[in-house]
Parts: structure tokens; C-alpha cells; sequence
């Protein structure tokens, strides 16, 4: 194929021109208007006037850069707590790009737990009942859809109730005790959050659905699959930073929060649980069956 070289360059200069407006009328308007976005989010404490930490733009992590790695929701917030609690009764922080106050005043706290709690209730956090029904529990949940199911589970967690399942913690809380003795009685080392996490799999796996799931005698599929539930709440991760940002847009794109994996698995589960008590009629004192 021969091609004239004044054919080739004018080519060229065609795909340059198509290149130099692409950049100018759709990359350029985009980055301002991307700019733009996150300068009104990441100012907003500053327009109200309300104290607050300067965010970290980079990654979108607010003032949460480093939480799910290298530090903890609870010394992040204690941190901030701390240097503002003698300063302002409130204090302005970024949950990844979203403006969220920070109560450092017990009375105004009080107030807002009480009185004003019908105003309150929501958390603001991501969740898609259709896709991902694992997400939406009740701390999830708003407005009226968290007000019904709120009324629905209160019954379930009185005093006497909660009393019941705690033979189980018990017991469990003995079999960690000896547990750890191993480990004293060899003066081994052991991973103090792989026990805690394992301690915490075996509760709730008694508790809540009445199954003996053993993590702390090493029954590891159940205890990679939780592994693998807590890492999803990662405010370093992108995905979950999307999500937790553009919440109306990641429900239209049919985005889970749990990865389908750990969600079928425990999905079916519970219908196993829940269909074999129905079968053989069996009864325990756990959360499950003050549900059924």
C-alpha cells in the first residue's frame, strides 16, 4: 500500500487536532470540574466556620489516610478528639471526602443521643439491600426502613433475652483461657489479632447462629472468609472509597460492599440453619431463634 507523504502528514495533523481537542473541550473541563468537586468538599468545615484537621487530598482519605493499615478507626478518632475536646464542643473531620462532625462535648453528645435522636439516627454509610442484602443491617440503615426494622430487633436484645447466650460466651471465653495457657505454660509467642479475631469468629458463629464453628481448634474456611469481610472496610482501598462517596451511583451501578463470595457463604448458612431447626424442630439460646 503506498500512501503520499503529504496524505500522510495531513493525517497526522488531523489526528493531532482530534487529540488537542479532546484534551481542551473534555480532559481539561473534567479535571476543573474534579478539582472543583473535591476543593468544596475538602472546605467545607472551613465555609462553616467549624474547626477542623486539614484533610489529605491525595487518595480521597480525608483525615482517615492511613486508617485499615498502619492505624485504627479508634486511635484516629481519639487523636482528633484529644487536641479539640478543650477548643470547640464539635469538631469537623472527613470520612474519606464526606463531612462528618465530630461530637467532643458530652452534654451535646447527650442531647443529640436523646432529644434530637429522631434527627440522628442515620450513619451515612454504604449500603445495597438489593445486590449486597448482607449490607444492609441496622447500623446501615436510615430513615424509616431503620425505624421498622430498629422496632422489629429491640424485643430480642432485653436483658433476660442477652442472658441467654451467655452459657455460650462463657464457655468459649473458658476454651480461649486454655487456649492461651498453652502458649504461657511453652513461653510461646503468639498473634494477639489472630486469637482476638478467632475468639470473636467462635462467639459469633454460638451467638448469633447457634453453630459450633471452631476457629479457635483451627477451622480455617470460616475464619479466611471472615478475614476476608473485614477487609473490605478499608478507607485506603478505592473501591470502598467510591462506594462510601458516591453512594447513589455505586446503588445504580449494582455495586456490593461484601464480596459475592462471603456474602453466598453466609447466605446459605443461615437458610441451612434456619431450615434444619424448622425440620427437626430444634431450639437453642442464641440470636437466631429469637428471630424464627
Amino acid at each position: 500500500v503506498f500512501i503520499r507523504v503529504g496524505s500522510r502528514v495531513q493525517l497526522i495533523m488531523e489526528i493531532k487536532s482530534v487529540f488537542v481537542d479532546f484534551l481542551t473541550f473534555v480532559i481539561l473541563p473534567l479535571t476543573i470540574l474534579i478539582y472543583w468537586i473535591l476543593h468544596r468538599r475538602f472546605t467545607y468545615w472551613s465555609r462553616q466556620n467549624v474547626p477542623a484537621p486539614k484533610p489529605k487530598w491525595a487518595y480521597l482519605a480525608g483525615n482517615m489516610k492511613g486508617v485499615g493499615t498502619s492505624v485504627n478507626f479508634h486511635t484516629r478518632f481519639v487523636k482528633i478528639y484529644n487536641e479539640y475536646k478543650m477548643k470547640s464542643p464539635a469538631v469537623g473531620i472527613y470520612l474519606s471526602a464526606i463531612p462528618t462532625l465530630l461530637i467532643t462535648d458530652p452534654e451535646l453528645a447527650k442531647i443529640i443521643l436523646t432529644d434530637d435522636f429522631s434527627s440522628f439516627h442515620d450513619h451515612g454509610s454504604y449500603y445495597n439491600e438489593l445486590d449486597d442484602p448482607l449490607s444492609a443491617h441496622l447500623f446501615n440503615m436510615e430513615g424509616k426502613k431503620w425505624t421498622k426494622f430498629r422496632n422489629k430487633l429491640s424485643p430480642t436484645f432485653t436483658p433476660r433475652k442477652l442472658k441467654m447466650m451467655y452459657s455460650s460466651i462463657e464457655r468459649i471465653g473458658q476454651d480461649f483461657i486454655e487456649f492461651l495457657d498453652k502458649f504461657a505454660n511453652n513461653g510461646e509467642a503468639f498473634d494477639a489479632k489472630d486469637l482476638s479475631m478467632r475468639f470473636t469468629c467462635d462467639v459469633v458463629g454460638s451467638t448469633a447462629f447457634g453453630l459450633e464453628v471452631n476457629c479457635l481448634n483451627g477451622n480455617e474456611q470460616i475464619f479466611d472468609i471472615t478475614k476476608k469481610l473485614f477487609g473490605e472496610f478499608d478507607f485506603n482501598n478505592f473501591s470502598f472509597i467510591f462506594k462510601f462517596i458516591f453512594q447513589d451511583i455505586s446503588r445504580l451501578l449494582r455495586l456490593p460492599i461484601i464480596q459475592p463470595e462471603v456474602s453466598n457463604y453466609f447466605t446459605k448458612l443461615l437458610s441451612f440453619t434456619v431450615d434444619y431447626r424448622e425440620k427437626y424442630n430444634l431450639k437453642r439460646n442464641d440470636f437466631l431463634q429469637m428471630l424464627i
